[in-house]
């Protein structure tokens, strides 16, 4: 019965330290380079990378390696890929077997010469369209390694080494001999049988712990060959209580220079676990045999845990070195390896050989040959300890300006070191909060990240840890939150928990993390079960975590919809229903968050019915507010569907408690609509739509309630959402990279910098003075599909109760046609002297009715008294022109000092026309000009510049 359960466990994962078994033959195990005859191949698709099991097709893309080969990996005769003839296609043998006939034998099926070599034979398996691919288990191809003619061989055929059994199991050994010799067995130093023969088949009782050495040796004619493994047999597992005050996952202890290391794995359903590592060289023995605990204390756990979760293993043993880093992974049921879940760095061995320069160095080498997939690190004091230099808490959550950002497409090189240098872009734009896209390790290096395969690690394809860190510290430096993604939805099937019970390539039933069948109709990868209580408490410690290592201001949870069991199976109407369940869930979540950090923000993609939204709102999260299809219509310029108030109920943008957002990673770019379809002139006229920038991000941000923008919003990123790499639009590109307005120099680009800065003032407006936008300050009109000829509007009067010279009256005007100007009545509550914010410009009013006009696509921002904003970020002067401008407030004229020669010195207005140039001199007259901000751009050979010059 024992033996019946280790078969069940070895058919879902490769078996341990399998290295030529994944491909075998038949009818005999060699295949010599001139065999003539026909043969079979066997796959077993349970071992290797796993990626076809359970797949119901099978074909071979298969080639051979010869003595002309340029190299081991250069293929020949391997026929067009997902050639799927007949003669490639496999038989099904089991649910993991499959076969490959050679038919007419090895030269006719390969359509070989007469004069070639074979020396391996070469595949790659997959399914019929070749999206899955059977592969060895560093995912590379297999091969299959012919014999010399006169080559004696010996191969134990039954047996794999380092195969785990039960003691007192008798196990059969069988080897094959290439041919006729003399054949002796030796297990654990006893010589056991010899024969004369070209076969073996001997059973052997095991009646001793530990490793078991086997070997088969032949002889012939003076010729030698042998064949050896070993089994290991497991000791009885001992049933001990899991120490008090230990948790789930990695617990050290520090004495003196003694660091102690106790592994917790929770495996409800396993008979037995090792800890296999660098610090024991891999190798299975009875010190790191982990100890079961079936009942777990209720000093550790929560009093809620039910019984199905009550199985853990645990191990305790000192560390050779208590600072260093050592990989480590789980031996379950002496078949299946996995990381560790809660792991805070794994190495990757199909991924992190392609980013070794973004690595710590640090970290050990992945354990080739003797890792499998993921590996966990661990250590024991910190091996480089950061030091935290700010404190930081967010002042208040409801004038957040959220700057949703994408690591790899930020900047070119795709990781922390260059989102960091463009900081200083990103804190004179305004924004008090960074939103990074998912950082924990996902499968690949090239991702949105909404495919996590392990939750507390951050991936490495950005930076290390420290660097992490050092990002947030910085960002806290200059009061800036960091906000992360989190995906607590679904994981793919890398995740250690998900490996630990499969069927096949799917959830098997008895998967207490995981559900078989997705509860909901937008889910991916594995559906997570949050109904289960080592769930929940697995979670809960990936948010502390998070607060506490990393000293996270918060969390946007994404589709955290789905986190019901209620099965909602193809229906998304029903999916959205009010669920009391989800609600009881996401709650339990935010008081964790709470507890841990009372300040952090809990935002949820949620996007469900209202009363549901409603009941989370009022607990203190912040829904997500979808306002992306209004503002791409506004962008354009037609009314139809473009309010920003909303019909249904929900008070569109305008309602705090909620985060609203005209963009976002998941939404089309507006100024990408505007450019496609805008009305007026908008598709052809660059100055036309990036004018309208400022427009939109004003009545996105200057009202009350946290907003979120995605990146280069404020640049009028006019790339579809996509866009290919070649260019094409495709909803396959989706999540392809984008072009990056660094690389498109759009940091010189007159318009661009216009737009960012004239959005810059926006949106400082809202996080310098939080104060003016509280929401009884404001009041929202025309922003109804209704009211879209007239001029939408903003006001806001805010009154200091301690010092009145700090009360403010602030009338937003916007025109969103892209036709028409429009003239109205600008509604002053004072006479005297008010300012127009964008400009700096003071006028007199005279009348509280006198009108004002605006051009389309024009923002106005009035105010009662004047306020300050210093335009500009520190690098869009090009770095390494050596650029001087002096005066930058003037009546007069501008001069330039350049390290070489200057060709020429342009001014343009917020409106992006050029209205002087001067070529081959180093000074420019703004005497003509009317007062009022201006763009000036210096091109010399060292490169162009952008500067901000305001003319008195």
């Amino acid at each position: 019965m024992k033996r019946k359960k280790l078969l069940i466990c070895i058919s879902f994962v490769g078996l341990f330290f399998s290295l030529n078994a994944q491909v075998t033959t038949s009818p005999t195990a060699f295949i010599k380079q001139d065999r003539t005859e026909e043969f079979d191949v066997i796959f077993d698709a349970s071992l290797g990378n796993g990626s076809m099991l359970g797949e119901t097709e099978c074909y071979a893309h298969t080639g051979v390696i010869t003595t002309a080969s340029a190299s081991d990996n250069d293929w020949k005769h391997a026929p067009t890929w997902l050639d799927n003839s007949d003669k490639y296609k496999l038989t099904k043998i089991d649910e993991s077997k499959w076969n490959l006939h050679i038919v007419g034998g090895m030269r006719q099926y390969y359509n070989l010469e007469e004069s070639e070599v074979v020396t391996k034979l070469a595949f790659v398996f997959r399914n019929a369209d070749g999206s899955k691919e059977g592969k060895s288990a560093s995912g590379n191809d297999i091969f299959y390694v012919l014999y010399n003619s006169d080559e004696l061989a010996v191969k134990i055929t039954s047996l794999t080494d380092k195969s785990v059994y039960e003691k007192g199991e008798t196990i059969s050994i069988n080897a094959e001999v290439s041919e006729s010799s003399n054949i002796k067995l030796t297990v654990n130093g006893i010589i056991r049988s010899e024969i004369t023969n070209n076969v073996l088949s001997y059973d052997y009782e095991l009646t001793e712990d530990g490793y078991i050495p086997i070997k088969v040796s032949a002889e012939i004619d003076g010729r030698e060959a042998s064949d050896s493994l070993a089994v290991y047999v497991k000791s009885p597992v001992v049933d001990e209580p899991v120490p008090v005050g230990m948790k789930e996952g990695i617990n050290k202890a520090i004495n003196g220079d003694i660091a102690t290391i106790t592994l917790v794995l929770r495996a409800p359903f396993n008979q037995s676990v090792y800890v296999l590592g660098d610090f024991n060289d891999w190798s299975m023995n009875e010190a790191y045999q982990m100890k079961r605990d079936s009942v777990w204390t209720k000093s550790v756990l929560e009093p809620s845990q039910d019984s199905l979760a009550t199985v853990l293993f645990w191990c305790s043993f000192d560390l050779p070195s208590k600072s260093e880093y050592y990989a480590f992974q789980y031996l379950v049921d002496g078949s299946l390896q996995i990381s560790d879940p809660y792991a805070e760095l794994i190495l990757d061995p199909w991924n992190d050989p392609y980013i070794k320069n973004k690595m710590d160095p640090e970290l050990p080498a992945y354990p080739k040959d003797k890792g499998d997939g993921l590996v966990s690190i661990l250590w024991g004091e910190d091996p480089t300890p950061y030091e935290w230099q700010n404190d930081f808490q967010i002042a208040d959550k409801d004038n957040l300006v959220i700057y949703e950002l994408h690591i790899r497409d930020f900047v070119s090189s795709s990781d922390l070191a260059g989102v960091m240098s463009k900081l200083d872009y990103l804190e004179h734009l305004g924004i008090n909060a960074i939103e990074l896209m998912p950082i924990n390790e996902f499968d690949g290096n090239d991702s949105w990240g909404y495919n996590p395969n392990h939750f507390f690690a951050p991936d490495k394809a950005y930076g290390t840890r420290n660097q992490y860190k050092e990002f947030i510290d910085e960002c806290h430096r200059r009061g800036i939150a960091v906000i992360l993604d989190m995906v607590f939805n679904h994981a793919t099937g890398i995740n250690p928990m998900a490996k630990l019970y499969y069927e096949g390539s799917s959830t098997s039933d008895i998967n207490p993390w995981f559900n078989k069948i997705a509860r909901h109709p937008y889910n991916v990868f594995h559906d997570i079960n949050h109904e289960y209580t080592g769930t929940r408490q697995f979670f809960k410690r990936v948010l502390a975590y998070w607060l506490d290592e990393y000293k996270v201001d918060g969390f946007r949870m994404d589709l955290t919809k789905g986190l019901t069991q209620k099965n909602s199976g193809d229906d998304v109407g029903k999916w959205g229903k009010y669920d009391a369940s989800r609600i009881a869930i996401i709650k339990d979540y935010y008081d964790t968050l709470v507890a841990t950090n009372p300040n952090a923000i809990f935002i949820l993609e949620h996007l469900s019915d209202y009363d549901e939204e409603k009941v989370l709102s009022d607990y203190g999260m912040f829904p997500w507010r979808n306002m992306n299809n209004s503002y791409c219509q506004a962008a354009m310029g037609y009314a139809s569907n473009s309010n920003f108030v909303d019909t249904n109920g929900k008070g569109g943008m305008f309602t705090t408690g909620w985060v609203g957002y005209a963009e976002s990673h998941d939404e089309e770019r507006n100024m990408y609509k505007a450019l496609a379809y805008g009305d007026g002139n908008l598709k052809e006229n660059e100055d036309a739509r990036l004018a309208r920038v400022p427009l939109m991000i004003a009545f996105a941000e200057l009202i009350p309630g946290p907003k979120m923008m995605w990146e280069f919003e404020e640049m009028g990123f006019d790339y579809s959402i996509n866009t290919c790499s070649d260019g094409q639009i495709k909803d396959e590109c989706r999540t392809y990279r984008k072009p990056i307005p660094w690389t498109l120099k759009w940091d010189e680009d007159a318009l661009r910098m216009n737009a960012y800065n004239q959005s810059s003032k926006v949106i400082n407006l809202r996080t310098d003075y939080p104060e003016f936008f509280e929401e009884n300050n404001v009041i929202v009109t025309n922003c109804a599909t209704t009211s879209f000829a007239k001029v939408r509007r903003i006001d806001i009067n805010y009154v200091d109760d301690i010092d009145v010279n700090n009360s403010v009256d602030i009338i937003v005007l916007g025109n969103f046609d892209a036709k028409t100007s429009i003239t109205t009545s600008a509604n002053y509550t004072k006479t005297g002297t008010w300012y127009d914010y964008m400009t700096d410009e003071a006028f007199n009013v005279t009348r509280l009715n006198k009108t004002i006009t605006l051009a389309p696509g024009e923002l106005r921002i009035l105010t009662s008294r004047h306020i300050e904003h210093e335009v500009g970020v520190n690098d869009v002067e090009s770095d390494g022109t050596g650029h001087i401008v002096f005066p930058t407030i003037t009546d007069g004229a501008v001069y330039v000092q350049a390290p070489s020669s200057i060709s020429s010195i342009k001014v343009f207005n917020l409106q992006g026309g050029m209205v002087n140039e001067a070529k081959d001199v180093s000074e420019i007259s703004l005497s003509n000009c009317s007062a009022g901000n201006y763009v000036l751009q210096v091109i010399s050979e060292n490169g162009t510049s952008i500067h901000r010059i305001i003319k008195k």
